[in-house]
């Protein structure tokens, strides 16, 4: 089993194979049975269609500032643009699951120099309460911030200016992303 968990080929097929099984779910609905996610749904819909819904228009008043909380409102409007609505939060929320997924293997390269077996552990716990509560740019935002953190750890040589200057941007789109996946 150790020789087998060694190659390359068999922890790539492990990842690509738990990776198909964990988003079958998300694709497999027209709606993802998350608490909140209708709610956020129809606010993409809106934010989507704004501009080309009179109707839209005369009910709901559009008023972007900059504030935390907003990594789906960024993201799903511009997708919704070339697809169904539908579609673009189904891949928002698969973005969400690969975010969480990625910076986990992302942060485990740096620091042990590999990717083995472990970070299958991580597929345990994408489907949580946080997220059937439907808390989806906190995640979202979390899974960068392992990737930021992994980033970190991989610059720790550079000088502290340039660290600094990176990661004050890393950390103002983590920011817009969602409060606490900054913290």
């Amino acid at each position: 089993w150790k020789t087998l968990a060694e190659r390359r080929w068999f922890v790539a097929a492990v990842y690509l194979t738990l990776t198909v099984l964990a988003l079958y779910p998300v694709f497999s609905v027209t709606v993802p049975p998350l608490v909140d996610y209708p709610n956020h749904l129809a606010r993409m819909h809106i934010l989507a269609a704004w501009d080309s819904d009179p109707a839209l228009q005369k009910n709901y008043v559009v008023n972007w500032s900059l504030h935390p909380n907003m990594a789906m409102d960024l993201i799903v409007p511009l997708l919704a643009k070339v697809m169904p609505v539908y579609m673009a939060g189904k891949i928002f929320v698969a973005m969400t699951l690969l975010s969480v997924l990625g910076g986990t293997l992302a942060l485990r390269r740096v620091v042990t120099g590999r990717i083995d077996l472990w970070p299958v552990l991580t597929f345990l716990f994408l489907y949580n309460l946080v997220f059937f509560w439907g808390f989806l740019n906190y995640l979202f935002t979390a899974g960068l911030a392992l990737f930021a953190f992994a980033g970190w750890i991989a610059l720790r040589d550079r000088p502290a200016w340039q660290r600094v200057a990176l990661f004050s941007a890393v950390s103002f789109v983590l920011y817009v992303g969602h409060l606490f996946g900054l913290f």
